[in-house]
């Protein structure tokens, strides 16, 4: 009879606790939208619960939202999904477009108080690092550094660098690593993209720069060069180092590489830079623009740390050109071999633009994605998913060539890399 009475106890006591627990759950809007299919049932119901979690335990809202592209410009669209999803005034969304391979990590109201450059630091690290091997993990890290932030209270903004301030450069060489003459870019756009070139320098010990200009005298190669050389860049006697300078008056840019950055910047990986780069300065998007110029500087610095700079697959430095010959003479089995590979090449490169037909379309009046007297919300960061990954060019008819880096001589008497484009 007791133990019947006990056992009655232990039942009842249990569906009270659950009932109490189903009560305290999370109950808002829905914090896990995984529309690329990402994360399986298990994973995605301990991501959702995790979230929850933090949600109510700190009054923030913390949510992950997954997309296989957007129609519109990214900054105006990620506030409008984080507007119709219903997200609280003070909040955090990651926003990844599994298109462009692009992120992006907004925050709203008091939670901006809860990120600095080494926070977001943090963050970025947790999600590339991550992300390409297992994004589950990504998102738990995520999560984790996000309670954290909120356990820990308002981040201590004073290693910040401010707009102008060259922050902890002095370690290399004490000159401003960004310069925007032409006023391209917003406050935060300003602080966050000197913050990653101060990183990436510090990392390869070498300058990494970018400089806006409305107005040059002479070539934007000479103008650049010039401007590397007597303003004081690079690191060391051989002036480690690469520039990227756009000219809005001429619509014209140049990348101008010194010492070890003529060897890591190839002129193939200098072509590719304003493959990527040229269509975002045509929209006006100029920040992201100057981020891809970051992203490929630090990935062709560390091929080169590896003692592969990116260049030319295709390319022999030790042949008079780049071909398929052996001893002197063709063969077949060089024909049938470059016919293979340009077969394979041709499915590549159908394969892929099938898989983008949907682009992001940039439109003039993006504003129209925000809604009139919405709620103060920032975009503190936004990155690459593989920004640290190796990529391999795909081969197009006309970067045929060799490889290497083309030099010449500056009017300092220093020589130079370089690359020039306009938009």
């Amino acid at each position: 009879m007791k133990k019947r009475i006990l056992i009655s106890f232990l039942l009842a006591l249990i569906l009270v606790l659950s009932c109490v627990m189903t009560a305290s759950a999370y109950s808002g809007p829905e914090l896990l939208v995984d529309e690329a299919g990402l994360l399986n049932e298990t994973d995605s119901a301990y991501i959702r619960d995790y979230l929850g979690e933090i949600t109510d335990r700190y009054g923030m809202t913390v949510s992950i939202v997954i997309k296989n592209g957007i129609d519109g410009e990214m900054g105006d669209v990620v506030k409008q999904i984080y507007g119709d999803m219903g997200y609280g005034e003070d909040g955090v969304m990651l926003f990844i477009d599994m298109e462009q391979m692009y992120y992006w990590n907004l925050t709203s109201g008091s939670f901006t108080d809860y990120l600095n450059d080494e926070r977001s630091g943090q963050l970025d690290n947790a999600i590339i690092s991550n992300f390409s091997d297992n994004p589950y993990n990504a998102f738990r890290e995520y999560s984790r550094l996000i309670e954290r932030f909120l356990a820990e209270g308002p981040a201590d903004n004073s290693t910040t660098a401010a707009i102008g301030d060259t922050g902890s450069t002095d370690n290399l060489t004490g000159v401003p690593l960004l310069v925007d003459d032409a006023n391209l870019l917003t406050e935060e756009q300003f602080s966050y993209l000197n913050y990653l070139l101060e990183e990436v320098s510090k990392k390869h010990n070498a300058t990494v720069a970018i400089v806006t200009k409305n107005g040059i005298t002479g070539t934007v190669e000479s103008y650049t060069d010039d401007y590397y050389d007597y303003n004081g860049y690079g690191v060391g006697t051989n002036h480690d180092g690469c520039m990227f300078l756009i000219d809005m008056n001429s619509r014209r840019f140049h990348i101008s590489t010194t010492g070890n950055g003529i060897q890591a910047l190839t002129d193939y990986g200098m072509q590719e830079m304003d493959d990527e780069m040229t269509p975002y300065l045509r929209n006006g998007q100029y920040y992201e623009a100057f981020r891809i110029f970051v992203s490929k500087a630090d990935d062709y610095y560390t091929q080169y740390e590896n003692g592969t700079p990116y260049d030319n697959p295709f390319y022999r430095p030790d042949s008079e050109s780049p071909s398929l010959e052996r001893d002197g003479a063709p063969g077949v089995g060089a024909g049938v071999l470059s016919g293979v590979i340009g077969f394979l090449a041709s499915l590549i490169g159908v394969g892929g633009m099938k898989s983008k037909l949907k682009s992001v379309r940039y439109q003039p009046a993006a504003n129209s994605y925000v809604r009139d007297n919405s709620m103060d919300m920032v975009i503190s960061e936004d990155n690459f998913l593989y920004s640290n990954v190796t990529q391999t060019r795909r081969e197009t008819e006309s970067r045929g060539g060799g490889g290497g880096s083309s030099v010449h001589v500056g009017s300092s008497g220093t020589s130079h890399g370089g690359h020039s484009g306009s938009f």
